[in-house]
């Protein structure tokens, strides 16, 4: 009797550890809805805008304000102002003005966005002149309202300034930083020479005046694109690049815009850092051996992402490379303010030389000090094309990583978008992504309406519930598994015995008199609390999965065949849709003639037929922004999603303990009552 206590009580204190640990907090990434788009006319086929390449910015003193801009690739370029006042749960466009006396039609591009300290919002972005994207001015307005309305634009610098970024010192609400390259000769698809560096300009009045350039790259860096900038807590000016190396493939684009093999050698990622404001730069390089994994067009190169903590100032560092023989997103550290670096520490928790591709990774830390991570994820498509988002979180300074989340729905093609027509797909240069104490907001180019014949790309969302692990979480769940399995050996181990000791009895007619009492509750109670275990196990996790129902689409489905070719009666799908290479059709510029920027041709008037709404997409209760009360560090505001407590776990598994219990007992005195009766005979 003494020995089956025993094990009965190993069995249900390993059970009470298992059960106790898995009532903790366990790490994860829990999307919140579905993927509702941000931009207008995303559930219309017939507005074939390419939008692409978001940022997304949140108000510092308003929780629910947040900001989203991005570019547009056709019917002609542009680029978009998108605002919410509810923590992205709904969203408004903006029209940014058009500056007086440049060229028509009004065409704004590479569209950058940041708040200041005290909530203005600043938008920053060029104009183009010719048929192409050639920069012709770069500008910024500023809001006061939170994007409701903008002001006129303020010039800030001259033509032919690529890939235009904005940054806000969060120390001086009037200081802003513009970065971007300062191009001096062109030629189609790419530059036409390696005298084109990085430029800085400073403003200390809130964007009225602006003073500078000042050069940011070291005059031994000749290829440099891709330049993201971010201010440290102390007013640290940091920006990230790419130096491309002898990378001509790309830079001067030697693969005249044509798919390809990517180039063979080796890109350096470099890190200027500034602590006067801009005014002097000191340089370090963040990895020398970057394995290129696609071809791009000089003009939109994919973009590092860099971020910073602001209570430590730990700077981190974020880029895609092949050196395992497949894009996997890395992460670098520094803690000395950019002088040194850690070794790497790969992201995507995939397995080695999968040969699926995780690339474009976005960074934002939380106010509590956690990373998170966003990029394009194909690990589900084993032919490694069809994209899917996926976020991780690392709450020890991105030395170890949590398990990834899936942000979207469904897959969508990557392959749709400018530049399709020739194998080279324009999905934009960066994903855009927010972090508050226990959420993350998300925004990425989704293609999931679009067509190879529309190239149709609008801007999607998700919003994340990030769960930390508790530290005491596995320690239990491993304690409960190994007392109850030690409780289970016992059991095994003295119904082995027992067999043993009625086959020697057997040819006793009294073994059964003999028996102890306690033998049957030694057998029967272990038995029973081990099938209340798995039962309960096994309920868990159909029991959560439960209670969270699946979120309905947020975008129409796509038709099943491809969209019809342009003709006067069909949707405005242009015959050369406006791009920023040459059409397949027109013939190569010859090399001798001196090109000042790709030719972009506008559309054909075309006039549309009256078309059927599409479905909208669903209503905000089942997409919900940002918990409002999660984006202010103090007090701890309440999870906006609680967390499974558990309950139904510890209801089940005392259920069946009691009831192994009542089982074992009655199994007993019916024991006691036969051996009664057998001593009665």
């Amino acid at each position: 009797m003494g020995a089956g206590l025993v094990i009965a009580a190993l069995m249900a204190i390993g059970a009470g550890l298992y059960g106790l640990g898995s009532s903790l907090p366990a790490s994860g990434v829990e999307r919140l809805g579905g993927n509702p788009p941000i931009n207008a006319g995303a559930s219309d086929r017939t507005d074939i805008r390419a939008n692409n390449s978001p940022t997304v910015v949140v108000n510092p003193t308003n929780a629910g304000n947040l900001a989203v801009v991005n570019r547009v690739d056709q019917p002609v370029f542009g680029c978009r102002l998108h605002a919410s006042l509810d923590g992205g749960t709904t969203w408004f466009e903006t029209d940014l003005p058009f500056p007086e006396g440049e060229e028509l039609p009004p065409r704004c591009f590479a569209a950058d966005a940041a708040f200041a300290a005290d909530g203005k919002l600043y938008v920053s972005f060029v104009t183009l002149k010719g048929q192409g994207n050639e920069p012709n001015a770069a500008w910024v307005v500023k809001s006061e309202d939170g994007g409701r309305s903008v002001s006129l634009p303020t010039r800030a610098s001259g033509p032919l300034a690529f890939q235009l970024r904005l940054a806000a010192d969060p120390g001086r609400a009037e200081r802003l930083y513009l970065s971007f390259v300062q191009a001096t000769e062109l030629a189609p698809l790419g530059f036409a020479s390696t005298d084109n560096p990085i430029h800085i300009l400073r403003s200390d009045d809130s964007g009225a005046t602006w003073q500078g350039p000042v050069q940011a790259n070291p005059p031994s860096a000749t290829r440099v694109v891709a330049p993201s900038a971010v201010v440290g807590p102390k007013g640290e000016l940091y920006l990230a690049y790419l130096d491309l190396e002898e990378d001509r493939l790309d830079y001067h684009a030697a693969h005249a815009g044509q798919a390809g093999d990517p180039y063979p050698g080796r890109w350096s990622l470099r890190l200027a850092r500034s602590l006067d404001g801009g005014g002097t730069w000191k340089h370090s390089t963040v990895e020398k051996n970057l394995v290129p994994t696609e071809r791009f067009i000089a003009f939109f190169p994919p973009s590092p992402s860099v971020a910073v903590d602001r209570r430590n100032g730990r700077l981190y560092v974020a880029f895609h490379d092949g050196r395992l023989g497949d894009a996997d997103v890395w992460v670098w550290r520094t803690e000395d303010a950019g002088a040194s670096f850690a070794p790497p520490r790969r992201v995507n928790d995939t397995a080695r030389h999968d040969k699926t591709s995780q690339y474009l990774p976005r960074l934002s830390v939380a106010p509590t000090g956690r990373l998170d991570v966003v990029y394009y994820d194909r690990r589900a498509d084993k032919k490694n094309v069809m994209n899917e988002v996926s976020l991780q979180s690392s709450f020890d300074g991105a030395r170890t990583f949590e398990p990834s989340g899936r942000l979207t729905t469904r897959p969508f093609d990557p392959r749709i978008g400018f530049g399709s027509e020739r194998g080279m797909p324009e999905i934009g240069s960066r994903l855009g992504l927010v972090s508050v104490r226990d959420q993350a907001l998300a925004v990425w180019t989704d293609t999931r309406v679009g067509t190879e014949a529309s190239r149709k790309q609008d801007l999607a969302r998700a919003v994340v519930a990030v769960t930390r692990q508790s530290p005491f979480r596995t320690p239990l769940q491993a304690g409960g598994v190994a007392v109850g399995a030690a409780g289970l050996l016992l059991a095994l181990g003295r119904l082995v015995r027992a067999g043993r000791r009625r086959r020697r009895l057997a040819r006793d007619a009294a073994a059964t008199v003999n028996e102890p009492p306690g033998g049957k509750l030694a057998q029967a109670v272990p038995v029973c609390l081990a099938a209340a275990l798995a039962v309960a196990l096994l309920y868990q996790g159909p029991a959560v999965a439960q209670r969270t129902p699946p979120p309905p689409p947020s975008f129409p489905t796509p038709p099943t065949t491809a969209a019809p070719s342009p003709s006067p009666t069909a949707a405005p799908v242009p015959t050369a849709a406006p791009t920023a290479v040459p059409p397949p059709t027109v013939a190569a510029t010859p090399s001798t003639t001196r090109v000042r920027a790709p030719v972009q041709r506008q559309a054909p008037a075309t006039t549309s037929p009256p078309t059927t709404a599409l479905p909208p997409p669903p209503t905000t209760t089942a997409n919900p922004g940002l918990n409002q009360k999660s984006l202010v560090p103090d007090p701890p505001a309440e999870p906006s999603v609680p967390d499974d407590d558990g309950t139904s776990f510890w209801l089940l598994l005392m259920t069946g303990i009691g009831a192994a219990l009542v089982v074992g007992l009655l199994l007993t005195l019916l024991f006691l009552r036969r051996r009664q009766a057998d001593q009665a005979r």
